[in-house]
């Protein structure tokens, strides 16, 4: 099964990558119009507030992003299209919960509206998963 996000996704969420059956798909990089997609299970991100989205648009809305989604980044005379690894750092100090880090290895596959992140278990429970108090 397929699941176009687009419009359905209006909180943030992290795909478990997993052999599911269901391959999630998302419209990416504005007018570029990529379509990255995944198998996995669909965990929504507590946002109450929409801090967090909130906190996204508006850093993808200013340079280098400009509202494309992603930014054209130079390293080592290497020219490339992602995430700056200023904007993973910002994501992981700054909007992030602790338990999830911006995947450092997949920065070119990363844009605005897909970002790849490793989840850390080493903490307690995930939060997506714990039982409220009864």
């Amino acid at each position: 099964m397929r699941v176009e996000l687009g419009l359905l996704l209006d909180f943030p969420a992290v795909i478990v990558c997993s052999p599911s059956g269901v391959i999630y798909a998302q419209q990416a990089c504005g007018t570029v119009c990529l379509q990255p997609e995944q198998e996995g299970f669909l965990v929504p991100l507590s946002d109450e507030l929409g801090r967090l989205r909130e906190a996204l648009e508006g850093h993808f809305a200013a340079p280098p992003y400009r509202g494309t989604g992603f930014a054209v980044i130079q390293t080592a005379g290497e020219y490339w299209r992602g995430i700056a690894p200023e904007t993973a750092q910002w994501l992981d100090t700054d909007v992030l919960p602790p338990w999830i880090r911006v995947d450092r290895q997949k920065l070119r596959d990363s844009y605005e509206a897909w970002i790849w992140v490793e989840v850390h278990s080493e903490q307690d429970p995930l939060p997506a998963f714990v039982s409220p108090e009864p």
